[in-house]
């Protein structure tokens, strides 16, 4: 939901468990996305599709492959249609996250009683990672998280008036980055197993964009 211009579209993510590891799909208009980890959370492969021609332009690719290598670092090649234009690599430990793999690892700590934790966090978009710190908090009122943001009118009632019990991770870049990037970054799944992801938001309101499942 793009509470500025009062667009909406509709996305689908797709879990699927096997031995070799989790896959997860979110298909949109705009976009369709593929990831793959192992058993241990650690990112093995992902697949990042674009098909809106405006985001095309913001973005400047129309397609970022990342690839596990031997010594542990997640290579990003960036494409425009079929000619690769740029290749990063990032250094992945096992306390690394990053803006997909994110939402499946905080889904699976949700069963735990850790209450907040460091780590580092890959954007992917930009092939670079910053250090954060993530705190883990119970609430039945969202609004406090949502304080600066224009929200969408829908969104908008539902946080005010809903009597659920969420689990909402707080993101914040920590060190010399975070004085840079001023911003934290909000992950909200229900409080019940198994703890199904609910909605994210972050950054800036000018850019911010609301994910929020249609029933939560």
């Amino acid at each position: 939901m793009n509470p500025h211009t009062s667009d909406s579209f509709s996305y689908e993510m797709t879990f699927n468990q096997r031995s070799t590891g989790l896959f997860l799909k979110v298909a949109t208009k705009a976009t369709e996305s593929w990831l793959h980890m192992d058993t241990n959370f650690n990112v093995k492969s992902a697949t990042f599709n674009v098909q809106d021609e405006a985001l095309i332009k913001k973005i400047n690719y129309t397609q970022r492959i990342a690839n596990r290598n031997g010594v542990n670092e997640v290579v990003f090649q960036f494409f425009s249609k079929d000619q690769k234009i740029r290749e990063k690599g990032v250094y992945y430990t096992k306390n690394t996250l990053d803006t997909f793999s994110i939402i499946p690892v905080l889904q699976h700590l949700c069963a735990y009683e850790e209450t907040a934790f460091t780590a580092d966090f890959s954007v992917q978009h930009m092939a670079t990672k910053v250090p954060v710190t993530i705190q883990k908090i119970i609430t039945k009122n969202l609004i406090p998280f949502v304080d600066g943001y224009t929200l969408p009118s829908q969104l908008e009632h539902h946080l005010k008036t809903t009597q659920k019990s969420y689990i909402i991770y707080v993101l914040n870049v920590k060190g010399w980055q975070g004085l840079i990037y001023n911003h934290r970054h909000y992950y909200v799944y229900s409080n019940s197993a198994p703890y199904t992801y609910v909605g994210h938001w972050g950054g800036s309101d000018k850019t911010n964009l609301f994910s929020w499942a249609i029933n939560p």
